[in-house]
């Protein structure tokens, strides 16, 4: 795999996560998961 690829598939990665925590943010469930831990 090539360094180009890689830096390709982490950037989707984090590109996910920020997805994901904003959705969480969006819906308000963020703070029942802080709450929780």
């Amino acid at each position: 795999m090539s360094s180009k690829s890689k830096r390709f598939i982490r950037n989707l990665a984090i590109l996910i996560v920020v997805l994901v925590a904003t959705a969480y943010v969006a819906s308000g469930e963020h703070m029942e998961l802080i709450a929780k831990l």
